[in-house]
């Protein structure tokens, strides 16, 4: 397992999305591969950047089961070991019950924030901090709004970026090319180690799997 916490400790994901499928599929990787394993949600290297639904850790406060889309789940507070599935549409026998539903939906508003809101300096900060130190940079599925990016990077710090980036790279599957061009200048003033393949033309029509195909990882036990 020493591989696999070597891997953990050395990358870190940074998520704009609220939902959790990345610690669930992660969690069900790990469990799939290395069922004697001793990774916890919880020891995951992942910060959401706007909030989450909850967490996958059964241990927290804010545990919220994973569910599947066909249905909403709700969380019974005072009973920690009912999950109760509700279909969307209400009928006269759990009409009570989706009262507790928009009890929850409105406590999951509360943890998460939307793009356009207010940012937290310190937030930016750390995750900057995150982004500054990295030896590499990955961006996979990543919109590059403007928001998002000055929370990921303080123009301040660039010349300390330029000393410790290994490599920018990522994809940018169906970006308009004008923008796509105008992020890679961007990107390349500030971080000249900018992968040569890295928002260019013969990207556009590749997905974050197809990126996956050409970097992937064995570990060894």
């Amino acid at each position: 397992m020493d591989g696999l916490k070597k891997i953990l400790s050395s990358v870190h994901f940074i998520t704009f999305n609220y939902d959790r499928s990345l610690e669930f599929y992660l969690m069900r990787a790990i469990n799939s591969l290395y069922p004697a394993s001793d990774i916890k949600v919880t020891d995951l290297p992942i910060t959401h950047v706007y909030g989450t639904l909850g967490s996958l850790d059964d241990k927290s406060p804010s545990y919220r089961g994973y569910a599947p889309l066909e249905y909403l789940y709700v969380h019974d507070r005072y009973n920690s070991s009912n999950t109760i599935p509700y279909k969307k549409t209400p009928d006269s026998h759990n009409a009570s019950l989706f009262e507790e539903l928009d009890k929850w939906i409105f406590d999951l508003a509360m943890e998460i924030a939307t793009y356009g809101t207010s940012y937290e300096i310190e937030k930016a900060s750390k995750i900057q901090g995150l982004v500054i130190n990295a030896k590499d940079v990955y961006f996979l599925g990543f919109s590059f709004q403007k928001q998002n990016m000055n929370i990921l990077f303080d123009e301040s710090s660039v010349s300390t970026a330029k000393q410790k980036f290994g490599c920018v790279g990522g994809t940018c599957f169906d970006m308009p090319i004008e923008k796509m061009h105008d992020i890679r200048n961007k990107l390349q003033n500030n971080f000249p180690v900018v992968s040569k393949d890295f928002l260019t033309e013969n990207w556009r029509l590749k997905r974050v799997d197809d990126y996956f195909k050409n970097y992937s990882i064995k570990i060894h036990e």
